[in-house]
């Protein structure tokens, strides 16, 4: 299950424009939350926020998400 320190740095990439211009970024993002990404105009603040902090922890126990958003932290580092 995903800790809460991947979640702090999901947050840290959404309030980073470097997600925008990184299209592994947005599809993580979307996959995060298609509905609330599309509705909000693809803005991953907030789809972030759209999601309760457990919710969240769910969504990212799916291994194929995890290693996606590993991933994709490991390059805005």
């Amino acid at each position: 299950m995903a800790n809460d320190e991947l979640i702090n740095e999901l947050y840290e990439l959404a309030y980073n424009l470097w997600w925008s211009y990184n299209p592994e970024a947005q599809e993580l993002f979307e996959n995060l939350s298609p509905m609330t990404w599309k509705l909000s105009n693809h803005n991953p603040i907030q789809t972030l926020k759209s999601i309760s902090k457990d919710e969240l922890k769910a969504r990212l126990s799916n291994p194929n998400l995890l290693s996606k958003a590993k991933k994709v932290l490991d390059e805005f580092k």
